[in-house]
């Protein structure tokens, strides 16, 4: 499996910042939190309008990674 978080940082955060990108890919992999909980940090560390974008970042990421996963 290969995710390119670079390209999804750049789509939706506008910069090569993967951070929040890695974070839901491995939340993703290991379920040792929930993404309920990672999007209740990213609230609490992040004015509104950027921490929105980086919840759909590891939203995306998530999603791409549970989807290889179910294969």
């Amino acid at each position: 499996m290969t995710m390119d978080a670079t390209q999804i940082a750049l789509d939706i955060l506008g910069i090569p910042i993967v951070n929040t990108v890695l974070l839901g890919a491995a939340v993703a992999a290991t379920k040792f939190v929930s993404m309920d909980s990672v999007d209740k940090a990213i609230e609490a560390m992040m004015q509104k309008e950027l921490a929105q974008k980086n919840k759909v970042a590891a939203k995306t990421a998530y999603e791409f990674v549970r989807g290889v996963l179910n294969e």
